[in-house]
């Protein structure tokens, strides 16, 4: 990894959550999802915005999971550059390994008063869950209000506390998904400046 000069606002979050996965697979398959978002602010695209919300409801024994945020601005002024990656993905089996990666970056590069904020949190359930349709649509509702954040020019902190308070609505829905008890969590959470 290159060590760029001035790193600027980058929140990371990864909520191992207990969520399930939905592919049909036998004891030995494997479901993959990978979610990502990117922006990229240049003195000629001073204000880039992206929002990658991703919900997969899986059925398999194992599951690979990568979310990424990444957002830049480079050789401008006052610029603004966001990226908000969420993954979900519930599993209506156990599964017997789950290996996930989440990452956000936010780089600035010979920029003045700069913006730039990445997020990406990543929910995992780890018990039986099948999401159904209000479940569903409830999530697709945070999916609309993130993108909401590209009209508010608020700044990088308000965006990032903005963020911060849908994945808590994204916890609330999803802890009475499916059967509607509390799934085993797991909070893995980078912040970085």
């Amino acid at each position: 990894m290159k060590l760029r000069p001035k790193r600027a606002v980058t929140l990371v979050a990864a909520l191992a959550m207990g969520f399930s996965t939905l592919i049909a697979g036998g004891t030995a398959q494997a479901a993959s999802a990978s979610n990502y978002a990117h922006s990229n602010a240049t003195s000629g695209h001073r204000h880039a915005f992206d929002v990658s919300f991703q919900v997969r409801q899986l059925f398999s024994s194992s599951i690979n999971a990568s979310n990424v945020a990444d957002a830049d601005s480079s050789h401008c002024t006052g610029c603004h550059s966001v990226a908000i990656a969420f993954q979900i993905i519930a599993d209506g089996k156990v599964p017997s390994s789950v290996n996930a990666s989440n990452y956000g970056s936010a780089v600035n590069v010979d920029c003045v008063n700069c913006q730039t904020v990445g997020v990406a949190y990543q929910f995992i359930m780890a018990k039986p869950t099948v999401l159904s349709w209000s479940d569903q649509l409830k999530l697709w509702h945070i999916d609309g209000q993130l993108w909401s954040l590209y009209w508010s020019n608020a700044s990088a902190d308000q965006i990032a506390g903005q963020v911060n308070y849908l994945a808590g609505q994204v916890e609330s829905i999803l802890a009475n998904a499916g059967h509607g008890y509390w799934p085993l969590v797991h909070h893995f959470v980078t912040l970085r400046h």
